[in-house]
This record gives C-alpha cells, sequence and structure tokens, in this order.
C-alpha cells in the first residue's frame, strides 16, 4: 500500500508539473535573468530594499505581510524576484482558467494564456513598476471565467469565487470598483434572461455574498478611505484637480492619435517620461502582432454572435469595449472630455482614477475574449490542431506584441546593490538613537537617479534604513509639482524653502540629516553654513549630518 501511495503521488507531481511548468516557463522569459545577479530591481514606481514595512490601513498590507514572513528565510531582493514571477504566472494561469471554458487543447491554452501577459498595457505598467493594475487585470480575467462557468452550470460556488477574485482585483487596484462594474451589470443581465433556471432567492443571497466578500477583504483599507482618514483619502478628496488630469491624460499627439493608442492597448501617460522604453517607438515591430491578431479577434466576434450560447455575451462585451475606450480617452477628446469632467467632480471618488488609460484593462480582457472564440474555431480543424507549428507561431505572434518584455525588459532593468556607505550610515544612526528619533533624507525629491541604480525610481530611502525617515513626496510632474498630504512632509518643504531658517527640526524629533550625492545635491550646499549641524560622515555617496540642540 505505501508503494502505490508513492506511485499515486509521483505521479500527480508530473501531471502538475507537465501542465504548470510550460507556464512558469514563459514567465521566467521575463524574470529569468534577473535572478543571476544578486540586487534589487528598481522601477519608477517600484523600488525595493532590505527593510519590509506596512501598515494595516494599506491596501497592500496583506501581500506585505507575506513578504515580511518570507524575509525571516529568503533574502528581500530574492522576494522581489519571486513576486515578479508570480504576477506573471497569475496573468497566465488567469487566463489558462477563462480558456479551459472553451477548450481543452493544453498547447492553444498555453499560446493564448501568453496574450495575458504580452501586451502594450502590461508592459507600460511594468515598465513604470505599477505592478498592483497588472494583478487586477489576472483577477478581472479569473472574474470574468467564473461568471462564465455560472452562466454554463448554474453552479453557484463560482459566483463565490467571482467575489474573492473581485476583491482581490480591487485590493491590488482601489480604481477597479469602477472598471469592473461594468461586467458586474453585463452578468447580471444575462444571468435575468435565464431567469428560469436561477432562483431569484437563492441569487440575491449570492450577490448580498459576493458584496460582502469583497468589502471583507478590502476592509482594512476602505474603512479609513470612506472614513476620510487616510492618505489615499485626502489625496482623492483634497489634492486632486484638473491640473493632475493633464498630466495624466491619455498619450497621443492628437485625439486621432489618443484614440490610435487606446484600440491598441497603449496609451500609458508615463511612457513619454522616458523611464522605460516606448513601444510605439519601436518601429520595426510596433502594431504589427496587432494588425497579424485583429482578424483572429474579428472571426472571434463573428463566431461569437454566430454561436447562439456567447451571442447575448459578445454584444455585451462589444458595448462594454466601446463604452471602456470612450471613458479611456479622457479628457483627450471632444464631448467625452466634459463627460469626464463631469464624472472627476460627481462620482464619489471617481476623480481618483486621474489617469483615464486604465480603463484599457478592459480592452485587454475583451479583445482576450474574442482570440479565444475566433483561435478555439480554427484550432479545430485536424490539419491544423495536430501540427505543432501553428501554435508557436501564434505563440511568437503574441509575445511580438511587446518583444521588449522579454529577458529582463530586454535588459532596461537590472539587478542594483546598495553602496556599502548605505550600511555604513544605517549602522550609526541605528546604533546612535535606537530609532528613538527621526532622519531627514535629502536631495527632497520623490523620484530621482541614483548613481548605483543608473534610472529614476522613487526615493528607496524608506525601504533601506532601519530607522523612520522623512523623504520628499513631492512628485514634480509637470502640472503636479507638489501634492503632499504628509503635515511632517509640508514643515520640512517649508524649512527647505527658508534654507534652514525655520526651526522645525526638533519639532519634528529630526537627529540626523542624510544628503545623497545625486540629483540635485550641490543645491544643498547651504546645509554646512547652519550652526546646529554637525558633519559626521562625507562618504562617497552619502553625506551625514547631526542635528544639535541647544
Amino acid at each position: 500500500m505505501p508503494c502505490l501511495s508513492i506511485i499515486y503521488l509521483m505521479e500527480k507531481i508530473k501531471k502538475i508539473l507537465t501542465e504548470y511548468l510550460p507556464y512558469l516557463g514563459v514567465s521566467l522569459l521575463i524574470s529569468l535573468p534577473w535572478f543571476f545577479k544578486p540586487g534589487y530591481l528598481f522601477f519608477t514606481d517600484l523600488p525595493w530594499g532590505p527593510t519590509i514595512k506596512t501598515s494595516f490601513t494599506n491596501n497592500w498590507f496583506f501581500t506585505e505581510t507575506i513578504f515580511i514572513l518570507f524575509n525571516y528565510i529568503i533574502p528581500s531582493d530574492i522576494i522581489q524576484k519571486l513576486f515578479l514571477t508570480v504576477i506573471f504566472l497569475t496573468l497566465l494561469l488567469t487566463a489558462k482558467h477563462f480558456i479551459k471554458n472553451f477548450t481543452k487543447n493544453k498547447w492553444l491554452s498555453l499560446a493564448l494564456s501568453s496574450f495575458a501577459l504580452f501586451n502594450p498595457f502590461v508592459y507600460d505598467r511594468l515598465g513604470y513598476g505599477q505592478v498592483g493594475i497588472l494583478l487586477s487585470l489576472g483577477f478581472t480575467i479569473l472574474t470574468i471565467s467564473f461568471f462564465i462557468k455560472f452562466l454554463n452550470n448554474f453552479q453557484y460556488k463560482n459566483l463565490v469565487w467571482a467575489g474573492i477574485s473581485t476583491g482581490l482585483a480591487i485590493m491590488y487596484s482601489m480604481h477597479l470598483i469602477f472598471i469592473i462594474l461594468p461586467f458586474y451589470l453585463l452578468f447580471l443581465i444575462l444571468i435575468m434572461f435565464k431567469i428560469k433556471k436561477v432562483k431569484i432567492h437563492k441569487l440575491i443571497i449570492f450577490l448580498v455574498l459576493i458584496s460582502l466578500i469583497i468589502i471583507i477583504i478590502n476592509l482594512n483599507w476602505l474603512y479609513p478611505f470612506l472614513k476620510g482618514s487616510s492618505g489615499q483619502a485626502h489625496t482623492v478628496n483634497q489634492t486632486i484637480n484638473q491640473q493632475h488630469y493633464q498630466a495624466f491624460q491619455t498619450a497621443g499627439r492628437s485625439e486621432t492619435d489618443a484614440l490610435k493608442n487606446v484600440l491598441m492597448m497603449s496609451g500609458f501617460w508615463g511612457k513619454e517620461n522616458w523611464r522605460y522604453k516606448d513601444l510605439t517607438k519601436f518601429k520595426q515591430n510596433w502594431g504589427v502582432s496587432f494588425i497579424l491578431l485583429l482578424p483572429l479577434f474579428i472571426y472571434g466576434f463573428y463566431n461569437g454572435l454566430k454561436n447562439k450560447n456567447y451571442r447575448q455575451l459578445t454584444i455585451g462585451l462589444t458595448i462594454i469595449f466601446i463604452i471602456s475606450a470612450t471613458l479611456a480617452l479622457g479628457i483627450r477628446a471632444g464631448i467625452i472630455k466634459n463627460i469626464t469632467y463631469w464624472a472627476f467632480e460627481n462620482i464619489p471618488a471617481y476623480k481618483g482614477l486621474r489617469e483615464t488609460q486604465k480603463w484599457v484593462l478592459n480592452l485587454v480582457v475583451i479583445y482576450f475574449f474574442f482570440l479565444t472564440l475566433g483561435s478555439v474555431k480554427i484550432f479545430k480543424s485536424k490539419i491544423i490542431s495536430k501540427n505543432f507549428l501553428p501554435y508557436l507561431t501564434l505563440l511568437i505572434i503574441i509575445i511580438l506584441q511587446a518583444p521588449l518584455l522579454v529577458w529582463g525588459m530586454a535588459g532596461q532593468v537590472k539587478p542594483a546593490q546598495y553602496p556599502n556607505d548605505w550600511y555604513q550610515v544605517n549602522q550609526y544612526i541605528l546604533e546612535e538613537t535606537n530609532c528613538q528619533s527621526k532622519t531627514l533624507f535629502l536631495p527632497w525629491h520623490l523620484y530621482m537617479g541614483f548613481g548605483f541604480i543608473g534610472n529614476i525610481t522613487t526615493n528607496p530611502a524608506k525601504l533601506y534604513f532601519d530607522c523612520p525617515i522623512i523623504s520628499g513626496d513631492n512628485m514634480e510632474i509637470p502640472g503636479v509639482a507638489y501634492q503632499s498630504h504628509s503635515p511632517k512632509n509640508q514643515l520640512i518643504h517649508k524649512w527647505l524653502q527658508t534654507q534652514g531658517q525655520a526651526k522645525i527640526l526638533q519639532e519634528l524629533n529630526i537627529k540626523h540629516i542624510i544628503l545623497a550625492r545625486d540629483a540635485d545635491w550641490q543645491n544643498y550646499s547651504w546645509l554646512n553654513d547652519l550652526p546646529e549641524l554637525e558633519l559626521l560622515q562625507n562618504n562617497r555617496n552619502l553625506i551625514l549630518y547631526q542635528v544639535k540642540y541647544e
């Protein structure tokens, strides 16, 4: 009997590896080179460091808690690389789950699943380090997959799973509250069409249950947000204005160009900041894969209308596609501009969606649906299905939608180690203060370039130093120069404007100042003239001052 159990277990493991290893392999097409060299990866909005911290009112609280637990046994830089690989794998596996509603062809599933990962929307967001929206995309695909399963078999457990995946989608990007709503309205209408197969009272119970699941998953950050006591609430309610809508508008030289970007799953405002290579400037390939896939999208749409099982779903998704593309344009076009401004001012929390290009997420999902319908129909042909070349061709065409994702974003992001003097300064402050005081980190920028990193990133000081750090949160994007919601940062801003004349440091319990020799650090030479500052260390990368109080 033990031998039979071992044989059964080995067969089970073999089956799992056979099914999932190809998806891991596709994920590693991006992340594998990052594992070859020690160090952290620095994206514009995703710095990393050895000090992993969290807050219960943060929407990343549960994920960051997992990081903290793993950090007891795994170095922080490895955790980051594993996390990014898990994100890529999540996109592929949620897409795989979706495709199982239409086919059991494992090689077609692998090829089609890559569409959820290799597309301009994912490339742009990863290039800027906005990985939360990537997880939200994956969980949105999973939500729709469970809704389709429910429409096929009316098993109510699928609604529960849809609620869980929706809760996770919103957890990683609060804007999904709006973006995923059209799908919920569509599936509720579709369910009502099949009212004879659905018990109304049971449906109401499960809809309430879904709502509770979504709320419970997000309660830790949602409650302070609704109460108006969180940083997110302050940003949405008091900081965001029309200047923000201009700064984060959908990219494009003209209205037509912006629409073209949206329809091709591009248009992210951040690509014009040159923090990573812009796919639309990659003339050797830009748009070619989309054109090659376009017949499959159209054929999928045609088959959706032709198939009575998917006709209503196809019509509904087409309507959502048009609405989402319109909302993604935002202030870039005619009457849509007026609608967008009205929504910003009148729909609670909607102005938090200041970069309306996030609505392109829905276009990725709907393209994926039509691509699946079209491909499944074509690959039913024996001539095609029994030949490996068509599967490989489809996979390559899809990957070439975003070829610069491959091999560590084509080498654009490489692991970097913090310099030794960062360690020395950290140890000195830790031993000297036991973290009973705060340290001011300069230059005063949210985004800045560091010599050891080689590109611009969010200031990583808080993620490196053990003791509390006060650093800049001024975005300095044209039209959005300063938007701090932190009272202490507003005081520091005042102190800097007066070049230390305002007596603020003691009030904030700041005992040390670190000046990094990066960005415009030479503009801070006036620190040497302040009598209350004593120079302690003058290293290659960091200068350390001690604040002396009378």
